[in-house]
């Protein structure tokens, strides 16, 4: 809107097909910054079997400690570290999936996105009793989402439907965008301005990031 280029931070994280391509694609500039000066220093991929697996731990284990200094942090990357040496002992087991076969796409998302999903608990709770007891409630089948307003599934619905638009409709609408006339702009950006505003009057969590 004001004229600043910025480099891409979130490629579309959610469309990758293994954990490993969710990382390249997600928060880019922490993610860039952890391989080239902490995992690339340490060996990469470019050494033993075991220090490789020994990079991703340390490594994913930092980017959780990155966030703040707290246990619940620390477990968070420390499971996805776990989950990245699982699947890199996977690939040189049995080599890296054929992603041209559609089940092997659906399989690979599935866990890419429980293998995001899960320990984001931990990472989201007051505390790790808190997980523990999300967790719980999970494994239950207890309902939690009763007080999550009609707007916001709508908004949610429709960021979903935004979000896996396929690139070139994703290109189109920011063209077009462009191209419309600077009144209709600006009721496009009050609009959305104000909708995001109802959102924050009915859903005010304290901003996460606000505490790094």
């Amino acid at each position: 809107m004001f004229g600043f280029k910025f480099h891409e931070n979130f490629d579309k994280p959610y469309h990758a097909r293994n954990l490993f391509e969710f990382w390249n694609r997600w928060h880019l500039s922490l993610s860039t910054w952890l391989r080239d000066y902490f995992y690339r220093p340490l060996g990469g991929n470019k050494t033993s079997k075991p220090k490789t697996l020994r990079n991703l731990m340390l490594v994913m284990t930092f980017g959780g400690l990155w966030h703040g200094a707290d246990w619940k942090f620390l477990i968070w990357g420390g499971i996805h570290g776990v989950l990245l040496i699982i699947t890199r002992l996977k690939w040189w087991r049995f080599g890296k999936p054929d992603y041209s076969r559609w089940w092997n796409v659906v399989i690979g998302w599935s866990l890419m996105f429980i293998g995001v999903v899960f320990p984001r608990v931990f990472f989201r709770a007051d505390s790790i009793t808190g997980a523990l007891t999300v967790y719980h409630q999970m494994l239950r089948f207890i309902p939690g989402v009763q007080r999550v307003s009609n707007l916001a599934w709508l908004s949610m619905g429709a960021g979903l439907v935004l979000y896996f638009a396929p690139r070139p409709v994703f290109a189109l609408a920011q063209q077009t965008f462009v191209r419309l006339p600077v009144p209709a702009r600006a009721v496009a950006l009050v609009a959305l301005g104000l909708l995001i505003k109802q959102l924050g009057s009915v859903e005010t969590p304290p901003y996460i990031y606000g505490q790094f």
